[in-house]
């Protein structure tokens, strides 16, 4: 406990030694103000503009000749402060107050490196809310920071890896998952990857990918729904797509998405504006564009991936008309862009293609192309989604079977999304995944639009 002597002693201090003899040329002012605070003047009351202008961070160097006590001494005078608070009142309190507001200034003010780390750390011990990567919590500094929180919330979560997500779920007492179970698992670099770490690890390359590359949110998600029916729970009221949109992609949540604010508000909400001929109205906001059987619109093999160049040069079209007349409209708000393909290779052609035209996007226009795994977690208002296979004597490639990838490449589209694409290999050739396209097929038919090329060529 804190004496009344000792409290006192410290009132002694401030006035003097602070007020006083710490002054450089304005000693008469600052020693009035002090009286005026022991006396109790209420103009000088902590707070007034006076004394915050006397303390403030810009004017106290000037004002002040301040030295910062060392770390031990500074934590005294907190407790001297706590205390004087409890014990004592009126001008007191303020005069104790003030000392310690003066020296923490100081050691804001201070270039001492030792004190700036302290402070650092200080502030961020602090923190009820503290935001990091899965691998960056697991860093040797973040645990010396941080070794527990009550509660862990990973968002994202399907892109993690097991061992990733490991890491922030050991630090929370309670874990809460949030993600999407239907799109796609982690995703990796390079294959050789797994055959570097399975030899290092004497395991089968092939299982080690597997269980890589096993999502383990949704592994976890589909057994706690068969187990408990109160620890997980599905977020069904959407608010990103055209409910014509979300009609198309519906299949892969049970049919159980909404629209958010009701489907006449979201319908509103997501309009485009855009009118391209007899083929695109304003009205329509998913477009199915087929590709003919001819040779010339097959497309061809470049290593291990794919690419239709008249396939990409339709696409080019379609974009530099929809820039040019988002640019003549002047729209206020931005358009956000996205050009998409399975296939890296149709992607990077399709880049090199525009980018004579990329002088013409105008400030309201945002563009990206790039493949479908790289969209995952991003959201356009405009997405174009090129297929590229194209020939009757083709089976389309497991990847482009998965569920999950299927979902992503149709769930990027705010208020369009126009699928160029052969229906006759993604829909009318048998395949496990006929099914679901078919179904953004018919979607488009009923709700938006189904043309062929020469529709939109002219």
């Amino acid at each position: 406990m804190v004496s009344e002597a000792e409290s006192l002693s410290l009132d002694i201090q401030f006035k003097r030694q602070t007020l006083i003899n710490k002054t450089i040329n304005n000693n008469k002012t600052l020693e009035a103000i002090s009286e005026k605070i022991v006396t109790g003047e209420k103009e000088f009351e902590a707070g007034n503009e006076h004394w915050k202008t006397l303390r403030s961070r810009e004017n106290l160097p000037s004002k002040l000749n301040v030295s910062f006590p060392n770390w031990v001494d500074l934590d005294r005078a907190k407790v001297r402060y706590s205390t004087a608070l409890r014990k004592e009142g009126g001008n007191r309190n303020v005069i104790v107050k003030s000392k310690i507001l003066e020296d923490w200034i100081s050691a804001i003010n201070s270039d001492n490196p030792e004190i700036s780390q302290k402070l650092t750390e200080m502030f961020l011990r602090s923190a009820n809310v503290v935001g990091a990567t899965c691998t960056h919590a697991g860093n040797r500094e973040f645990l010396k920071l941080y070794s527990e929180f009550d509660v862990v919330i990973v968002d994202e979560v399907s892109k993690a890896t097991p061992t990733e997500l490991l890491i922030p779920c050991l630090l929370g007492k309670k874990v809460i998952l949030v993600g999407d179970h239907m799109q796609l698992p982690p995703i990796f670099g390079e294959d050789s990857c797994f055959l570097e770490a399975a030899e290092m690890l004497e395991e089968n390359k092939e299982e080690l990918e597997n269980k890589l590359k096993t999502s383990l949110f949704k592994e976890r998600y589909n057994h706690l729904v068969e187990v408990s029916d109160t620890r997980t729970s599905m977020l069904t009221l959407q608010y990103r797509m055209h409910p014509h949109i979300m009609e198309a992609i519906n299949q892969f949540y049970n049919y159980e998405l909404q629209a958010g604010p009701g489907l006449e508000k979201l319908a509103e909400a997501r309009q485009h504006g855009i009118s391209l001929g007899g083929w695109l109205p304003t009205n329509c906001h998913i477009v199915w564009i087929d590709l003919p059987q001819d040779d010339k619109w097959k497309h061809t093999q470049e290593g291990g991936s794919r690419k239709n160049a008249l396939e990409a040069e339709l696409v080019l079209k379609i974009l530099n008309q929809i820039i040019a007349q988002l640019k003549n409209h002047e729209h206020e708000e931005v358009f956000e862009i996205g050009v998409t393909s399975v296939y890296a290779a149709q992607t990077n052609l399709i880049k090199k293609m525009f980018e004579p035209d990329k002088t013409n996007l105008s400030a309201n226009v945002k563009l990206k192309i790039s493949t479908v795994d790289k969209f995952q977690g991003m959201e356009k208002d405009i997405m174009i989604v090129s297929l590229v296979v194209n020939n009757p004597n083709t089976n389309i490639s497991e990847f482009l079977r998965t569920p999950e990838r299927i979902n992503v490449a149709f769930s990027r589209a705010r208020r369009l999304l126009i699928v160029v694409g052969s229906t006759y290999n993604y829909v009318s050739k048998p395949s496990d995944a006929s099914e679901k396209y078919g179904k953004v097929l018919d979607v488009a038919k009923k709700k938006g639009k189904y043309v062929g090329v020469y529709d939109v060529l002219g």
